[in-house]
């Protein structure tokens, strides 16, 4: 039923080119596209191309009945450039993560990665791949891509271009007539014109009739042989196969049902044992299975999708699920695989073997909590557990099912009192925007001290200083004073926060400086339960003007993050690691991480959270505004649209980049809000911003004034990144009034500040105003200044060599008019002579 090599030399060729990597510079991508109907000879094509290429090369393959299986597809791959089984590798790293070790792992050698049935790759392959694609390389790679016409596999695809790959495709369209008709040399004329006929090309439905004919041996027409009501051709080819299998003999059968299950038809052993036959009727069997055409006889070449998929539906039920219970058993230390063939047999399972499921879950939950829902959500009552529930929860919630994580965890805590479930539904209850909620649900668990945990605590402090703006002082003493240095530090970094919010940042860095040694130098587990703390260390070191501190910060909050599903945390740190960034100036790496936050916060997050990663898409918008000036009004009309967070520092953050950007757009809008109380750790950077506006207003008065006010709580702060931006501001507007020296007085010292600080993007600033005060004082002193604009077009026609005749033409003068105009020059330049003139403009 699978495809016999025929008709394909050219096409073969072309493959052979598409994939030779040593027409690539090192580090550069390929992205090949081979597309066709199905039965073509995709796969067939493949399998005869691939052992033909010099590079190394990775076979990645979807699977139709294991699509959701996480990084099942890329299994192999990843074992074998990382050197490690993958339970073990997705226990300590995401896909993400693995995609960038993977990388680094192809080191300089030539690469070809080819994925057949791309389309049924599963959810966490198809990321691998994307961040593969993205990740820096030494290495040529090229990416073949098999699949139906219908069905591309657009992530993918999308992921290529964003690369920049080069870009081929190639179509595989039907063999001719007459090598239809060689490859059904064997049956009578009329047959041989029957399948020509029907088949149109397609070599496997070609070979489908064949095999109708031969079981058929007096028919004449095609339809005697084969269920052409059925429809489509993977109609009429599923209903063959089952006309074929069920001719087959008991050993035949076993063992294309036992391949049907494992998904793997190059395992000899392993199908064997599941089939329940010795090598020799193995042996046996394959030839059978071969002879009929339900196999191939090409060594890299899978069973064929519809051959498997057809197979396996029609496998009774009962024997179905006793062949998956002993895959499972025969698949040993691969949990992944083992869950996989458990998940098929749910409703029969026993307590060992669901417990072998939750433990897959567990590892699973963050990279696939769809399928960690498909694994857990038909295991028997009698073995529904507090972990199976847990895990449950936590795959409904980083589904986007919140109501149902909801509901799941309220009818888990009136059984079960645990702290996990507890902070899981507060978790939930704050994506929901319920904070009242959330706070209530730990409130009464902290009220009772024989339930009260350091996690429930530090989950309080976290939601009362969201909704108040700033932590609980009492609730952040009482956690410092629980055992654990996890939790003194936890405490230092939640007073650092009020202390910050009430401006007393002298004492906030000294304090700041403790914890920070802790958090720098903790491991992933010690981590893993501090994340919100986290996400306030992050803050706190961006308004202490530690931005690289904060971007690491950050960095390894979202790794400890999304390897462990704690979901609700990802927009925070991503828009506290996009603030950090934009001041390094890493402008691309801004956008991505902005956009990733805005995508967290649709789905775990709140509307306030997004309208903050809006705010660092406009600061990194302002650093481009010399190349896309579009887009710096085109973001700006999008913070604009976006809701304005209630969380006080949030809020001014937003509306502080709304002023700056207004009045760089010459709208300005200068907000009284932002120079009220509290004069917290950013408000210097906010009288700034409001300087600004008030002097595109055209009141220098008051922006000096609020330059004053700013520079003196910058001062009182010891902010010296805010001192350098304040002198920034002030140096542009002494520029305009012609106060020179001054300007570039401030514009050395603030670049020294920032300089010392690796503050990028305020360097890039200090760049450009010192270019816009040089072009000033160069005009100022400019001793062309005096003439009109038609005596400077004379000037400068003078200095060409050009007589007043010539230069009577050229403007359509009379020649008088010429010469009055050189006297008057002459006179106001103070020369006496058109030579004067020449001196003059050179020495200029």
């Amino acid at each position: 039923m699978t495809i016999v090599w025929v008709g394909r030399e050219p096409e073969r060729r072309r493959l052979r080119e598409l994939l030779n990597t040593a027409t690539l510079p090192p580090g550069a991508v390929r992205f090949v596209q081979l597309d066709g109907a199905l039965g073509i000879g995709k796969s067939s094509l493949l399998a005869h191309v691939l052992p033909e290429i010099i590079a190394r090369t990775f076979v990645v393959r979807g699977n139709r009945l294991f699509a959701d299986s996480p990084l099942a597809a890329v299994r192999a791959l990843l074992e074998e450039l990382l050197g490690q089984p993958l339970e073990e590798l997705l226990a300590r790293a995401t896909p993400a993560a693995l995609a960038r070790h993977g990388a680094e792992a192809l080191g300089e050698q030539p690469t070809v990665i080819a994925v057949d049935d791309a389309p049924w790759l599963d959810e966490a392959s198809q990321e691998l791949l994307d961040e593969l694609l993205l990740a820096p390389i030494a290495s040529p790679l090229i990416l073949l891509l098999v699949h139906r016409i219908e069905a591309e596999p657009h992530r993918l695809i999308s992921a290529a271009r964003r690369r920049g790959a080069f870009h081929d495709h190639m179509t595989l369209t039907g063999i001719p007539d007459r090598q239809i008709d060689q490859l059904v040399s064997d049956l009578r004329p009329q047959q041989r014109r029957a399948v020509v006929d029907v088949a149109q090309g397609n070599p496997l439905f070609a070979r489908t009739a064949l095999a109708g004919f031969r079981r058929h041996p007096s028919a004449r027409r095609v339809d005697e042989v084969l269920r052409l009501e059925e429809g489509s051709h993977a109609a009429v080819l599923s209903a063959a196969i089952v006309d074929d299998v069920a001719s087959l003999t008991t050993s035949g059968r076993a063992v294309i049902e036992a391949m049907a299950v494992l998904g793997r038809d190059d395992e000899a052993h392993t199908v064997g044992e599941l089939a329940g036959v010795d090598e020799p009727t193995y042996r046996t069997a394959v030839q059978e299975l071969t002879g009929v055409g339900l196999l191939s006889t090409g060594v890299r070449e899978a069973l064929h999708p519809v051959v498997r998929f057809s197979v396996y539906q029609g496998i009774e039920p009962a024997r179905r699920v006793t062949a998956h219970r002993r895959a499972a058993e025969l698949a040993q230390d691969e949990l992944l695989t083992r869950a996989e063939h458990l998940a098929h047999a749910a409703a029969y399972l026993g307590e060992q073997e669901t417990s072998v499921l939750i433990d897959a879950a567990r590892l699973a939950v963050v990279s696939e909590p769809h399928t960690v829902l498909r694994w857990l959500s038909h295991v028997p009552a009698e073995y529904r557990s507090l972990a199976s529930e847990t895990l449950l929860a936590r795959a409904e919630m980083l589904s986007g099912e919140h109501e149902r994580a909801t509901i799941r965890l309220q009818a888990l805590l009136a059984v079960h009192e645990t702290a996990e479930a507890r902070i899981l539904l507060a978790n939930v209850l704050r994506i929901r925007g319920e904070l009242h909620e959330a706070r209530s649900v730990l409130a009464r668990a902290v009220n009772d001290d024989d339930a009260v945990t350091p996690a429930l605590l530090r989950e309080l402090i976290d939601v009362i200083g969201l909704m108040d703006g700033s932590p609980p002082s009492d609730l952040v003493a009482r956690l410092e004073a629980t055992p654990g240095e996890e939790n003194r530090i936890t405490g230092i970094v939640y007073r650092v926060m009020d202390q910050l919010a009430a401006g007393d940042v002298r004492q906030a860095r000294a304090d700041f400086a403790e914890a920070l040694t802790w958090l720098m130098a903790a491991d992933t587990d010690q981590l893993r339960p501090l994340l919100r703390a986290l996400v306030c260390a992050v803050w706190n070191a961006f308004m202490l003007e530690e931005y690289a501190v904060g971007e690491e910060l950050a960095t390894r909050g979202l790794s400890v993050a999304r390897r462990f599903g704690q979901a609700d945390v990802l927009a925070n740190l991503g828009v506290g690691k996009a603030f950090s960034q934009v001041q390094l100036a890493r402008i691309p790496d801004v956008d991505a991480t902005a956009l990733q936050a805005i995508q967290d916060a649709e789905h775990f997050a709140s509307d306030e959270i997004e309208a903050m990663a809006r705010a660092a898409l406009l600061t990194s918008a302002q650093a481009q505004a010399t190349i896309r000036p579009e887009l710096l009004r085109q973001r700006y009309d999008e913070l604009r649209r976006s809701a304005i967070p209630r969380f006080g520092w949030w809020r001014r953050a937003v509306l502080t980049a709304l002023t700056r950007v207004s009045a760089l757009l010459g709208e300005p809008d200068l907000r009284s809000e932002l120079l009220g109380e509290p004069r917290d750790a950013m408000a210097p950077l906010r009288y700034a911003d409001a300087a600004l506006a008030a002097a595109v207003q055209g009141n220098v008065e008051l922006a000096v004034q609020l330059l004053d006010e700013g520079e003196a709580l910058a001062e009182q702060h010891g902010s010296r990144g805010q001192i350098g931006m304040i002198q920034i501001a002030r140096a542009e507007m002494l520029t305009r009034q012609k106060q020179f020296v001054r300007a570039r007085e401030l514009l050395h010292q603030a670049r020294a500040v920032f300089e010392e600080r690796g503050m990028a993007l305020q360097l890039g600033r200090v760049h450009g105003s010192l270019a816009r005060l040089d072009a000033a004082e160069s005009q100022e002193h400019d001793p062309l200044n005096v003439l009109t604009r038609r005596e400077r077009e004379i000037v400068e026609e003078i200095g060409a060599g050009f007589t007043s005749r010539e230069i009577a033409d050229h403007f359509t003068l009379s020649p008088r008019t010429v010469e009055n105009h050189t006297a008057n020059i002459m006179r106001k330049l103070q020369v006496s002579s058109r030579m004067g003139i020449v001196a003059l403009l050179r020495r200029r």
